[in-house]
């Protein structure tokens, strides 16, 4: 069987993903069967197949199209049509209609009460015996008519599943129930109640799990809900409201005061206070105004905006949170591939047990045919590899979606498992335990020059770089009243920092060799206080130097104490100097041992090797370029938010919270649900091994024999699932708690 992998990996390597709607599925034997068929078709690299949303996630070669993969699903006996790619989230967050299942339990219901009152009463007059008859008909093959006709379609492909045993336990109930009253018509031992039981019992738990599994969905259904429908364009002197597909990038669009952003874009007028909740998992409002980026989704306070859009609603930020929340819920777990297993030749062997039953009753048993054969259809019925099939999925679905909303956004089921297991994490100091906005702490010039002309040079050419300390330059001029023009010419120099033209000077700022005269005590101090230096040189000369420090992100000890509390190691890998890895080691909490100062990037790869040949698993935090290489190369990468496209995109897990906590937060969402998979397999497995062991021997048999083994089986489904959903609370309230 081919491994699920992620779809982004895939789709680096050419590869082009397909999602299907698969109807049909009822249990882990048709997921299986339907990935089985998927993966032995010529060009599919990768296929996972999710019980729990019905969808087949494919990524095949560009010479395979949707049609082929469509005929494979219905040549294996089941309903397919393919999910255009910006619907796909729209299909995985589709509540399932329980409409149909609760109409088929009332019918059922209704013919099975009585039914089963008739049964109790072992009334032999013809009447009771036809109309146990009709309403044991009207039970087993009017109400559970889905089950039969499914049971019978996989039979016509030579294939098995939970429908095979439950039509086959249920119609030989009632073809004995026939034929024991065609043989002896005067006081027949009839088991009417016992077929129309099976069913109504495995109606009952299809309904609940159908209501659960609704539950299950409706977190990715809170978060597709967020997107708007609409968006006010304007265009000349008027406005019109228009879906949000035909709006383009440049177009402008107005958000009225308490309205969702409609795309992503940038304000052009305006200002308002703008929720981003839904993205970051913050609470507080983020002030918006001209120049400020805002995102399709978020909510608008009371002020009006008007916004230029930047991208269109397929590639919103809130549509890529939304694809990859799906696609993580479509993925499958290294731990649901040994039930995958075990559901291939399952029901095969239950049916084989089931036989075995029989004929051992009837050779070595003295209670009769009745008993036998009564035993027999309880193995039959008990048996249950619906469970398996939903352990896995149905966890991921709830911890995938809630984590999205406190954000944590996960690639896939195999990181989250991976993350689980985690006892060492790396992380980066800048933008990672820092805010990654640097400040300027000291200033001096050299004696005989104006200060603020000095600060005015370096100013100049900080306001026109990108670089993160040019820019704290520029800002923290302008907080001082000193004015500036701008640069020309602008370059970064490897080793020498930002070189440009400032009138009729050449400007340089950048690293610092040594102690210039004039400024030892400046660097001095600074570099013992761990911050950064730099110096001021026009036209080659040493003019100013300049002291940055960047904040320690709020709440940085108390997360790293918590995160040790789990018994996670944490290391830290900074580009910074050793004094300023003291000072953070100092202020977070850490043994300065425990804090790696001059980590270019291949140092933090090797950090990271030695790591994991101690046999830890690591991973491994950052937000920049230069963290991508140890990003890929630990266990799990966590990109932070604020980071960059490359950091986000080799990264196993993004989080979207500016706050260190979301770290803990991560790490805990990975551990509550692989615990609650755990769980779910060790009952799916565990029910079968008392269940059925309990059946062949008839101890059920005693207890109601088959209509007892139906219910239990639709229990463990149900119990499967609910316990899913405890982790379905509010969402940073769980992982507190788990």
């Amino acid at each position: 069987m081919t491994e699920p992998a992620s779809i982004a990996d895939s789709a680096v390597q050419g590869g082009v993903r397909y999602t299907l709607r698969v109807e049909g599925m009822t249990c882990a034997a048709c997921s299986s069967r339907v990935e089985r068929k998927l993966s032995r078709l010529d060009g599919v690299r990768t296929v996972s197949v999710n019980l729990a949303t019905h969808l087949a996630t494919v990524v095949v070669d560009p010479s395979l199209g949707e049609s082929e993969l469509e005929k494979c699903v219905v040549e294996a006996g089941y309903g397919a049509d393919a999910v255009r790619h910006e619907d796909t989230m729209a299909a995985a967050a589709a509540v399932p209609d329980t409409g149909p299942a609760l109409r088929r339990l009332v019918l059922a219901m209704s013919a099975a009460v009585p039914l089963m009152v008739l049964g109790m009463m072992h009334l032999h007059a013809t009447w009771s015996l036809v109309a146990q008859a009709v309403l044991a008909a009207v039970a087993t093959y009017v109400a559970g008519y889905p089950i039969h006709k499914s049971a019978l379609a996989r039979l016509a492909h030579f294939d098995f599943t939970m429908d095979t045993l439950v039509s086959l336990g249920a119609t030989a109930a009632f073809a004995y129930s026939v034929v024991i009253w065609i043989l002896q018509p005067h006081h027949p031992e009839v088991y009417f109640e016992t077929a129309g039981g099976i069913v109504a019992f495995i109606l009952i738990g299809r309904y609940l799990e159908a209501r659960s599994k609704a539950r299950a969905t409706a977190a990715l259904g809170g978060l597709y809900a967020m997107r708007s429908s609409e968006a006010t364009l304007l265009r000349g002197d008027g406005e019109a409201v228009v879906p949000i597909e035909v709006v383009r990038v440049g177009d402008l669009v107005k958000v009225r005061p308490a309205e969702r952003v409609p795309l992503d874009g940038v304000v052009k007028e305006g200002s308002s206070a703008v929720d981003e909740s839904m993205l970051t998992g913050e609470p507080m409002p983020v002030e918006k105004g001209p120049s400020d980026k805002v995102h399709g989704g978020t909510m608008n306070g009371q002020g009006a905006l008007v916004v230029e859009v930047l991208a269109e609603v397929s590639e919103s930020a809130l549509a890529r949170i939304a694809r990859m929340v799906a696609d993580a819920q479509g993925s499958k777990a290294p731990l649901q591939r040994l039930a995958d297993r075990v559901a291939g030749w399952f029901v095969p062997a239950i049916m084989t047990i089931a036989v075995a039953t029989l004929v051992g009753w009837l050779l070595l048993g003295s209670s009769g045919t009745t008993t036998a054969f009564m035993t027999a259809v309880s193995v039959l019925v008990i048996a249950c590899p619906c469970a398996l099939g939903l352990a896995t999925p149905t966890a991921v679905m709830v911890g995938v979606a809630h984590a999205a909303r406190a954000g944590v956004l996960i690639r896939d089921a195999a990181s989250l498992e991976r993350a689980a297991a985690v006892d060492t994490i790396v992380l980066d100091k800048t933008g990672t335990l820092t805010e990654g906005k640097p400040d300027v702490v000291s200033f001096a010039s050299i004696e005989g020059e104006d200060r603020n002309a000095m600060i005015g040079l370096a100013a100049a050419l900080g306001g026109s770089s990108e670089h993160p300390l040019g820019k704290a330059l520029a800002s923290w001029a302008r907080s001082q009243g000193v004015s500036f023009t701008d640069a020309q010419g602008v370059r970064a120099e490897a080793g020498r920092g930002m070189v440009g033209q400032v009138g009729a000077h050449t400007v340089r700022v950048g690293a610092v060799d040594g102690e210039p005269p004039g400024f030892e005590e400046l660097v001095r101090s600074a570099r013992e206080r761990g911050e950064t230096v730099s110096v001021v040189e026009r036209d080659g000369r040493v003019v100013a130097a300049v002291s940055f420090a960047d904040r320690i992100r709020p709440m940085a000890r108390e997360a790293i104490a918590e995160l040790r509390s789990m018994g996670i190691r944490v290391v830290i890998a900074t580009g910074d100097h050793e004094a300023a890895g003291r000072r953070l080691a100092e202020a977070v909490g850490l043994d300065p041992g425990d804090v790696h100062a001059r980590q270019l990037p291949e140092d933090k790869m090797k950090l990271i090797g030695r790591l994991k040949e101690q046999g830890a698993v690591v991973a491994m935090a950052g937000d920049g370029v230069n963290d991508a290489p140890a990003l890929a190369g630990a266990d799990v990468g966590i990109a932070m938010g604020s980071g960059t496209d490359v950091a986000n995109e080799v990264a196993a897990m993004t989080i979207s919270r500016s706050e260190i906590r979301a770290l803990v937060d991560a790490m805990r969402i990975a551990r509550a649900t692989v615990k609650t998979i755990r769980q779910n397999l060790g009952w799916a497995f565990g029910y079968n091994l008392i269940a059925v062991p309990l059946a062949v021997l008839g101890v059920l048999a005693r207890f109601g024999g088959p209509m007892i083994a139906a219910a239990a089986m639709a229990m463990s489904s149900v119990s499967v699932v609910l316990n899913s959903l405890r982790l379905g609370r509010s969402p940073l309230q769980w992982l507190r708690r788990s």
